[in-house]
């Protein structure tokens, strides 16, 4: 894709921004279900680990650390800030603390993706679903 290097962090960005001015009010509520929805899937990944009934990789869960520190520090700049948070940032401060901190996040999420090679051995493996296209029976 032509200037991916520059428009993926871009829109990671700018999403970050849109929750943000979404305000602390609507923002504690989407922090929540998100942090819920993290615990439940490491309490899945710990149970498929312990019962070895793993058919892939386990998501490869290291990859996904950086969402933590994501929800974190965006839920607590959303609450020092400007929008029904406690204002502690300054307004147009807040913007750039965002962004800085989006980009940070950014290139922290792309140092922890898996490998090319990893991913296509993935790719490769027996897919859990029936992918395969419905014949001229329709099944």
């Amino acid at each position: 894709m032509p200037a991916a290097g520059v428009l993926a962090p871009a829109a990671f960005a700018a999403a970050n921004l849109i929750v943000y001015w979404a305000g602390w009010h609507t923002d504690k509520r989407l922090f929540l279900a998100m942090a819920l929805g993290l615990a439940l899937f490491a309490v899945h990944q710990a149970h498929v680990r312990r019962t070895g009934t793993a058919t892939r990789d386990d998501l490869a869960w290291r990859t996904a650390l950086w969402i933590i520190p994501w929800l974190g520090g965006l839920a607590l700049i959303s609450w020092l800030g400007q929008f029904d948070g406690r204002q502690v940032i300054p307004f147009w401060a807040d913007l750039a603390t965002v962004v800085t901190f989006a980009l940070v996040i950014y290139e922290l999420a792309v140092r922890s993706t898996l490998s090319t090679t990893h991913v296509r051995e993935l790719a490769a493996m027996d897919s859990p679903l029936d992918l395969a296209p419905a014949g001229p029976s329709g099944g």
